[in-house]
């Protein structure tokens, strides 16, 4: 994927603008919905900017919010998004 999708992914879902940085890792997800198996790929991303509402079409259908890592870490439960979240905290010391 190449950092223009990934970053018009990252406007469209997250309703954010920035910086895309290293790849975290890749992992295999299943989707819920088709039980089908796929690559995440993971990158970090600095966000310089929050959209509003009016500019992030999918605000009406996604929620945004801002929590710490170890926040992320208590609810985060699909196996390959925590993984992504331990690795990004082993990345920090």
């Amino acid at each position: 994927m190449r950092n223009v999708e990934v970053s018009a992914l990252c406007q469209e879902e997250g309703g954010v603008l920035g910086t895309i940085d290293r790849p975290l890792g890749t992992w295999i997800a299943t989707s819920k919905k088709s039980g089908k198996a796929s690559r995440l790929h993971v990158f970090l991303l600095h966000v310089t900017e929050e959209l509003s509402d009016s500019e992030w079409a999918e605000s009406d259908v996604r929620q945004r919010r801002w929590v710490d890592l170890e926040y992320a870490l208590e609810v985060v439960h699909r196996e390959e998004q925590h993984n992504a979240l331990l690795t990004f905290k082993q990345s920090l010391v």
